[in-house]
């Protein structure tokens, strides 16, 4: 965004600062005009609020006071977008007062793929935009199909989307239709949010970004993930993905895949950390399989089967029911040891130098990961992940001390709950004695909701009672219904 600062009375005619601007491709989303707040008092913490930098999981509206006079009132924006030309020259009637005129705009992040040869260097593909995937497909997948031939779908059976490594993404075209759709009222007036400004009032501001990060969360889900699985089975290869570290809720997108995986290293010291809410994707998709890129580290020939024994084991007991071994890499040629993914994985090959010996420790793990598939999860608990996106699934709550196990559950799924004799059932049969809410005051009326027609049918559910919605949709009916609800949840007698 650029900003002008202008005093009325005046006829204003000139050509408004472009925003930064990359790859010589800039388009306009607004050009508004308010009144100069009394106090510059922006929000804080606005790059991984609006998703321009970083991402923050689990955030929630911010309710501190903000005085009116540091605010900017709707009601006095004006939207100056048609009085602008293509060439951003803007001719307007200034009225009296200190004005800001404020333009917004979108242009790409300039984030390439890697790693990747010169050939298949790009720039990233925009998440949230079919066309954009479409165009990536047609250039990036398909001439590997073409290819490929029969191979595909045979040989070749699925393709992966690896964990999200790149920077965070936050417009696309049409995004603001979409908003709309999706939360149910226009986004123009609360614009000035994404430049750090206060409108309204700090809640007000605070629940509008919210409703912003779900509505991004919701686009990469649909557009990119689920979309990437409809181009994978159109032909004819399952769509496996990694769910995790970008701005989204890890749940929604996990659930778009066929096989999804999590990851769990061997280099350095054996880590976990996200097999748990991988292993609660593929139960509630009501898949045998749990993948896991497995025995990562950085540089890995000195590893081999009595290394990495005790922690495959390990994997299992996490939830995981088949390892993708990081790395595989083509051999080519018979000399040793190999080649390798750079310094990435642990080098796994035919030319390692225990293959020959390595038969007993293969079969071991086709047994063991076979038997696995064979099984069905069993928990008593089903702990709900929230309904805020970024929505990360790494969450351990301290049930397993108290001797149950527990899966985790989004708010994509939350809704296709039954309960019968007391008992919680998934929409693939998974059952469950308790759900267990988030420990927080913020929750869409929806969702409570689905938990009163959860305990009116005999329903254990446990969880802090809230106060208030944290989106700005049906504002303020909503906070209304919470309070219905809640009186009649949480009622005492």
């Amino acid at each position: 965004f650029s900003e002008v600062e202008l005093n009325g009375i005046q006829n204003y005619k000139a050509q408004l600062p472009k925003p930064k601007t990359k790859f010589k491709y800039y388009k306009d989303i607004a050009v508004l005009a308010f009144p100069k707040p009394k106090t510059a008092q922006k929000i804080d913490g606005l790059d991984y609020k609006i998703l321009s930098e970083r991402v923050r999981n689990h955030l929630l509206p911010d309710t501190k006071d903000i005085p009116k006079t540091n605010t900017i009132q709707k009601k006095t924006i004006i939207n100056l977008t048609d009085k602008v030309s293509k060439d951003g020259f803007l001719d307007w009637n200034v009225p009296k007062g200190e004005w800001i005129v404020l333009r917004l705009g979108h242009t790409p992040i300039g984030t390439t793929n890697r790693p990747a040869p010169p050939e298949a260097k790009g720039l990233e593909v925009d998440k949230m935009s079919k066309t954009a995937l479409d165009a990536y497909w047609k250039g990036g997948v398909q001439p590997i199909i073409d290819k490929l031939g029969d191979l595909i779908g045979t040989t070749v059976n699925n393709c992966l989307i690896d964990s999200y490594e790149v920077e965070t993404t936050n417009w696309t075209v049409g995004f603001d239709t979409n908003f709309e759709n999706l939360r149910g009222y226009d986004l123009t007036s609360y614009l000035p949010t994404l430049a750090g400004y206060y409108v309204q009032s700090g809640e007000i501001s605070e629940r509008f970004l919210w409703d912003f990060r779900r509505t991004i969360g919701d686009l990469i889900a649909e557009n990119y993930y689920a979309h990437f699985a409809e181009l994978c089975h159109k032909n004819g290869m399952k769509f496996s993905v990694e769910p995790y570290w970008g701005p989204f809720d890890n749940m929604q997108v996990g659930a778009t895949g066929d096989i999804v995986m999590c990851e769990f290293w061997s280099g350095g010291y054996p880590f976990f950390d996200s097999p748990k809410f991988v292993s609660s994707i593929a139960h509630l998709n009501g898949s045998a399989i749990v993948g896991a890129e497995s025995f990562t580290g950085i540089g890995g020939w000195d590893k081999h089967p009595a290394d990495i024994k005790s922690i495959g084991d390990r994997a299992w007991a996490e939830g995981i029911t088949r390892f993708i071994f990081h790395t595989y890499v083509h051999q080519p040629w018979d000399v040793a040891p190999g080649l390798a993914l750079s310094y990435h994985g642990f080098d796994f090959n035919r030319l390692n130098t225990w293959w020959s010996q390595s038969k007993s420790y293969m079969d071991y793990l086709a047994r063991s990961q076979y038997v696995l598939q064979q099984g069905k999860s069993v928990a008593d608990v089903l702990v709900f992940t929230g309904e805020s996106s970024p929505n990360t699934g790494f969450i351990k709550p301290e049930i397993k001390a108290m001797g149950f196990d527990y899966d985790l559950i989004g708010a994509n799924k939350l809704k296709d709950l039954t309960v019968k004799n007391g008992t919680i059932y998934s929409s693939v049969g998974n059952s469950y004695k308790v759900l267990v809410l988030p420990n927080s005051d913020f929750v869409k009326p929806e969702t409570l909701q689905k938990v009163k027609e959860l305990v009116d049918g005999g329903a254990t559910v446990i969880g802090k009672q809230p106060s208030q919605s944290p989106s700005l949709s049906d504002y303020p009916i909503c906070d209304d219904e919470i309070k219905t609800y809640v009186d009649e949840l949480w009622a005492t007698g």
